[in-house]
């Protein structure tokens, strides 16, 4: 039985992912990450990757997006802040989960 982790998983493509793999894999465990964590925050992700127990996978999907409008006129602000989150996540993983296996997207 694997053990999944998805970050991401309140957005679209996270929360179908999820649905897809309680439904390949119906006896994996799969924990969800989504908007109520601020993985803007190195703690944070430190603190979720710790309560997770060992994973197998972790499928990184979590970014901060807005409409085509709110994204042009914070692109700067939503850099970095995805920057931020994909820093810490890999700084986490590196240090509580380094046996799991990262799979990470982007746009």
């Amino acid at each position: 039985m694997a053990k999944y982790l998805i970050t991401g998983a309140s957005g679209f493509i996270g929360s179908n992912f999820v649905n897809y793999v309680k439904r390949v894999e119906p006896n994996s465990e799969v924990i969800g990450i989504g908007r109520e964590h601020d993985l803007t925050d190195l703690d944070v992700c430190m603190s979720v990757l710790r309560d997770s127990g060992s994973l197998d996978y972790i499928f990184h999907f979590a970014d901060v997006s807005g409409n085509a409008e709110w994204s042009k006129r914070h692109s700067a602000d939503q850099f970095l802040a995805n920057a931020r989150i994909s820093i810490n996540m890999l700084e986490a993983i590196k240090t509580v989960q380094s046996a799991a296996h990262l799979i990470g997207f982007s746009s």
